[in-house]
């Protein structure tokens, strides 16, 4: 099962526990087990992670890899826990994007706002204790001026602790990536905003952190 620990018997009694090794006269403890079924080898156990924190969500069949993945999400700032770090974890940080552009004084539309600096990164080593986790907010609309139009504010940064940090800066793209367990976009731009005179752009969207890893 899940992140549950190896079934050991011990004197009649069952117990979980993590198996060790003894290699070049070192203990080690081992991540998994195989069992030999009819010739093949089979995996009867993996020491998998352990975490907490933001929404999570778990994805059977992540990928189409038969296998189950946990997926954390933030939306705001919290706090990543680690519980158990055995395996690299995949992660995703995303800014916050630029705030949208006024109208200017004589009609016309309201700009888009630019991208905020997304990263994503595979086998990303998390230490278990807690990751602080920061999720930039939009830039502001720029305000409506009668001498012309003005650009939006840049987004704010976001980061998972030491361990990623991406930029809030206005000069970046969305990337694809099959994080979330499909391939999307990720990556939030302000639209086009109300058209006509006398109008601010449309505030910038907040950013988000993404954290995966297999559970199964």
């Amino acid at each position: 099962m899940a992140n549950q620990g190896l079934p050991v018997n011990v004197d009649g009694s069952w117990n979980q526990g993590v198996p060790y090794a003894n290699v070049g006269g070192a203990w080690k403890a081992m991540n998994f087990a195989y069992v030999n079924i009819n010739g093949t080898w089979k995996q009867a156990w993996a020491n998998f992670n352990v975490a907490a924190g933001g929404s999570v969500t778990d994805i059977s069949n992540y990928n189409g890899t038969g296998q189950t993945w946990r997926l954390h999400q933030f939306h705001g700032n919290g706090t990543f826990t680690v519980q158990r770090s055995t395996m690299p974890f995949r992660v995703h940080v995303g800014a916050g994007n630029m705030g949208g552009s006024s109208s200017g004084c004589c009609g016309g539309c309201c700009g888009p706002g630019n991208f905020g600096q997304n990263i994503v990164k595979d086998n990303v080593n998390i230490s278990v204790g807690s990751h602080s986790v920061t999720v930039g907010g939009g830039g502001g609309g720029g305000p409506w001026s009668a001498s012309g139009a003005i650009g939006g504010y840049r987004g704010g940064s976001s980061s998972l602790g030491g361990v990623m940090s991406a930029n809030g800066n206005s000069s970046y793209s969305w990337v694809s990536s099959n994080i979330t367990g499909s391939t999307k976009k990720l990556g939030y731009q302000t639209w086009w905003g109300n058209c006509g005179d006398h109008h601010g752009g449309q505030p910038g969207i907040a950013g988000r952190v993404y954290i995966a890893y297999q559970i199964g």
